[in-house]
């Protein structure tokens, strides 16, 4: 199982980055309609992506705690 965090959107993909580092672009209309800059995806073992809801929650509440520190 493949994870990526959505960097951004351009006309038809999702600008993803890997757990790697690695950037990839994967085709929007492969992704669920959902999908927001910021999210977790994973590809699964059927080929389908899917929202990671569990790792996008955890990685805002990370991030919303580096900004408070950087900023307080």
């Amino acid at each position: 199982m493949k994870k990526f965090i959505v960097d951004s959107f351009d006309a038809r993909n999702a600008v993803c980055e890997t757990e790697q580092g690695t950037i990839v672009n994967i085709p929007r209309s492969n992704l669920p309609e959902d999908v927001k800059e910021g999210d977790y995806i994973i590809l699964n073992a059927d080929g389908t992506y899917s929202k990671d809801e569990e790792g996008t929650k955890k990685r805002k509440k990370h991030m919303n705690k580096k900004f408070r520190k950087l900023f307080s």
